[in-house]
């Protein structure tokens, strides 16, 4: 590290890359490395692999944004203009905050506990995280007060411009074949494809438009104009899309094609599909707008407010209580009626103010709604191909194709509030690999933030290994939670 003036430290080298990019050239896609300039740098352009469809090549340049820490992936309509812009989660978002433990101001990254740079002087740690920003091409820097609210935000130069805006336009000379130089690491054959780890729950990129499929003609006579049916997630059995539906936004979840005749899919994703519909009249899961099974298999569901990963970073204390609460009835519920597969992570469950003035008036803030979609739809479905669908917040009993138990959705409660309280999903330290993660265990609370013996055992308990040693039931779990928090707040602790 280096020091600069009083006690500022700031992290010279971090593990990234340059952006990606995606262009066109003689009907051939090609993955490569992203330069400002048509200018091409004297050691040349390292070229990943090159494709004969814009999907492949999408797909192609995620997986490699994702294993080899490139911060972004620039999708180009033309020499001319950028069709979009794709992010890789670890370059999404850095903050400043005031570490009450450290007792200094501190740059850092959601899914890391490196500090990139620390400080004595908020307003210098401000300048060195806009720095790292665009050293290394952060997609947001947002700056916080030592109360925890907001103050201000930076943008990286791509979103600040708006660069994938319609009619955005660059004087950006093309970079020559002859200047490609294939990555030392990656196969570049043309047609080449890209291998990468088991997909996790979280990965929804935007991806590019497919060509016309059973999919869009199933839909079509449901929703008004297919055209505007846009894919988010076209990798692995099920596919997703979002599309307008009425006065709001939907999320549509369907069948990969090319699977859309092979009973055991259609078994796995109408068994999701009907655990969800016997759900939806719980306040707390997602509502199901449409779904059929012929000519295709799909779901349509509410996809308007953001997710729970997207705003965890913003919620109170008190806010994330309530949205525990309200998915600890959920679960309950659910085990009920004997449904243990919930898919509950931050990627699952969807977060809405009521910002009117009544509602606030009537409760003294605006209230926070969580409502939980999916219902482990899209693992279920990978599960049955044979493929693993892991996160961070699967169960131990599911990893290499394990069933899920009464107590499976109380440890996915456990885990979210294991990650509110510690600002990291369990195993936060390993890749959501089966291998990783059988080899790794959760690192207790009380061992990462300053609360009681208490409250890090119960959470403990409810991420215990053994399924037969948790809590029972979602309820037991929230009950004894929230009694061991306020038992804290009521002693100082």
């Amino acid at each position: 590290m280096s020091v600069g003036s009083g006690r500022l430290a700031v992290v010279e080298h971090l593990p990234c890359r340059p952006p990606l990019e995606l262009i066109e050239r003689d009907d051939i896609w090609v993955v490569r490395e992203y330069h400002d300039s048509g200018e091409h740098p004297a050691d040349g352009v390292t070229r990943l692999s090159t494709h004969d469809r814009r999907m492949d090549a999408m797909r192609a340049g995620k997986q490699q944004m994702e294993a080899r820490q490139h911060p972004c992936l620039l999708r180009w309509e033309s020499v001319r203009n950028v069709g979009g812009v794709y992010w890789n989660s670890d370059f999404e978002q850095l903050s400043v905050r005031f570490s009450s433990l450290l007792g200094v101001w501190v740059v850092k990254t959601p899914r890391d506990d490196i500090a990139l740079a620390t400080g004595d002087s908020a307003s210098e740690v401000v300048t060195a995280g806009r720095r790292l920003l665009n050293q290394y091409d952060f997609k947001q820097l947002t700056c916080y007060s030592k109360s925890g609210d907001e103050r201000e935000q930076f943008e990286h130069r791509f979103v600040r411009n708006d660069i994938a805006s319609h009619g955005v336009r660059f004087n950006r000379g093309e970079i020559p074949k002859a200047a490609e130089t294939p990555a030392d690491d990656t196969e570049t054959d043309d047609n080449s494809t890209v291998t990468a780890e088991s997909p996790t729950a979280g990965e929804e990129d935007v991806v590019s438009t497919p060509k016309a499929t059973g999919v869009h003609s199933s839909l079509a006579a449901t929703v008004p104009d297919v055209t505007e049916l846009q894919p988010v997630d076209v990798d692995g059995v099920v596919h997703a899309y979002e599309l307008p539906w009425e006065d709001t936004t939907a999320r549509a979840l369907s069948l990969d094609p090319e699977h859309a005749d092979k009973q055991w899919a259609v078994d796995a994703f109408t068994t999701a599909v009907s655990d969800w519909l016997a759900m939806t009249t719980h306040e707390s899961v997602g509502a199901v707008f449409e779904s059929a099974t012929d000519p295709a298999t799909w779901v349509i569901c509410g996809a308007e407010s953001p997710r729970l990963s997207q705003v965890t970073e913003r919620l109170s204390g008190g806010e994330q209580m309530r949205v525990l609460s309200q998915l600890a009835d959920a679960v309950t519920t659910a085990q009920r009626q004997e449904i243990y597969r919930t898919g509950l992570s931050p990627e699952t469950v969807r977060v809405a103010r009521d910002d009117s003035t009544r509602a606030q008036m009537n409760s003294g803030e605006a209230p926070i709604s969580a409502k939980l979609i999916g219902f482990g739809l899209r693992a279920h479905v990978a599960e049955a191909a044979g493929t693993q669908w892991l996160s961070r917040f699967t169960p131990p009993e599911l990893f290499d194709g394990g069933s899920p138990v009464s107590t499976t959705p109380v440890y996915r409660l456990g885990a979210l509030a294991y990650h509110f309280l510690a600002g990291e999903p369990p195993y936060r330290a390993q890749s959501p690999t089966v291998e990783s993660l059988v080899s790794a265990s959760v690192t207790p609370l009380k061992e990462l933030v300053n609360i009681s013996v208490r409250t890090s055992q119960c959470v403990m308990r409810a991420l215990h290994e053994d399924p037969s040693r948790r809590f029972e039931t979602g309820k037991a779990f929230i009950e004894e939670f929230v009694s061991s928090v306020n038992e804290q707040s009521a002693s100082g602790v």
